[in-house]
């Protein structure tokens, strides 16, 4: 709570002066009242949380500044939380300063930000540099202190913990998108996680799109991750999508479990989603999948999104899942009804029944019920409650009241 109180308070001084003179600042504030059943401790809980999303444009004449934040403070109401001190916690989840062509071509991102690569993605403290058009390519370098977050606890981690990488993209070709990159993560100055890995997707003649993805761990020498797929329409309201997908479990080499074997896992899927018209819409997957070591399993999903009414819309889905580790059947379906339109009410039913080779069987049962209502332009209501039956709980409520504000 204090890194993030301390951040918080520098992100303010940075802030206010600049907002004085900004052009445009839009703020979302959300206010949560939420209760549940805390599963570690096996008790009921209050908490009141506060979400806050800002944004400052126009911080020059060419508008080419940007200022985004988002965080949240929760404060427990239960008693365990106050006798361990952590009634009151805090997160910063990104704040950062992005400068388009801080230079011709060069692009900056500074603060906390979330970064992406196909070698790997991280949330950091640090800066992302971008520099577009060298000639046919475009060159991406980012590092900083990694940022991480224990459950719902504070923010944990140290200035030894670390990500950076750097990434070589080219659209060269026609229609077609290549990034190739590196990734280094450490934990407490020890080498944790170095990966590379490259992404490709083309767009070919009549509504064909293929793609793929690719990651070698360098430590463990072994192809982590790898992904390639096909999706095209051969009919006007007809989308099919084939994929073959590979993963080998690695963990970071500062970590026990970088010592225990694992299997590797391969998934084989065909997909279909069919548009009858533009109120009623199919689709159906099945899914083969690969544990290796002879044990495999099939998974079928069908469902259907309607709207049979201006203002209701309604969603059910059935997944089907034999093979390795038991069988899995259930049930979703939830819909939504526009009262107005400043209020909507919404409800659905989730049903799971398992039936397990080692573990005990079960049936899962969720019921819940919601509802959303808008004042005026800038502040809205929604409030939802859940009730969850299974082998642990005969009822295990739970809920949330949230009022949102934009200024």
């Amino acid at each position: 709570m204090r890194r993030t109180c301390l951040l918080l308070s520098l992100a303010l001084l940075l802030v206010l002066p600049l907002a004085a003179e900004a052009a445009d600042m839009r703020a979302t504030s959300s206010t949560q009242f939420l209760w549940f059943n805390d599963s570690l401790s096996g008790q009921d809980d209050e908490m009141f949380a506060e979400y806050l999303k800002m944004s400052i444009t126009k911080l020059n004449q060419e508008n080419t500044i940007t200022i985004h934040g988002y965080g949240r403070g929760t404060y427990s109401l239960a008693d365990d939380a106050a006798e361990s001190d952590e009634e009151l916690l805090g997160r910063l989840y990104y704040f950062y300063l992005d400068y388009r062509d801080v230079v011709q071509n060069v692009d900056l991102v500074a603060g906390r930000h979330f970064v992406n690569l196909p070698a790997g993605s991280a949330l950091i403290d640090g800066a992302t540099v971008n520099i577009r058009n060298i000639g046919p390519i475009g060159l991406r370098l980012l590092g900083g202190r990694n940022v991480l977050f224990s459950g719902d606890r504070n923010e944990i981690g140290g200035s030894d913990d670390s990500f950076m990488g750097a990434g070589i993209s080219t659209d060269v070709i026609k229609l077609t998108h290549i990034e190739a990159a590196y990734a280094r993560k450490t934990d407490d100055s020890d080498v944790a996680r170095e990966t590379v890995g490259i992404t490709i997707t083309t767009y070919l003649p009549k509504r064909i799109a293929v793609y793929g993805e690719a990651k070698y761990d360098l430590l463990s020498e072994t192809t982590s991750e790898l992904l390639a797929g096909i999706k095209f329409s051969p009919l006007e309201r007809l989308t099919l999508t084939g994929e073959y997908y590979q993963s080998y479990p690695t963990f970071d080499a500062t970590s026990i479990y970088s010592v225990f074997a694992v299997n590797q896992y391969q998934e084989s899927l065909i997909k279909a989603e069919y548009a009858l018209t533009e109120d009623y819409k199919l689709f159906m997957s099945y899914a083969a999948e690969d544990f290796d070591d002879g044990e495999d399993a099939n998974r079928y999903e069908a469902g259907i999104a309607a709207r049979p009414i201006a203002d209701l819309a309604l969603n059910v889905s059935y997944d089907r899942r034999n093979g390795y580790g038991g069988e899995l059947s259930g049930i979703r379906f939830n819909g939504r009804y526009s009262v107005t339109s400043k209020t909507a009410v919404s409800a659905g039913i989730d049903w799971d029944d398992f039936r397990r080779e080692t573990f005990e069987d079960e049936t899962v049962k969720k019921y819940w019920v919601g509802g959303t209502h808008r004042f005026n332009e800038t502040i809205s209501l929604m409030v939802r409650a859940e009730d969850n039956v299974n082998v642990k709980y005969d009822q295990q409520y739970q809920g949330v009241a949230t009022v949102n504000a934009e200024f």
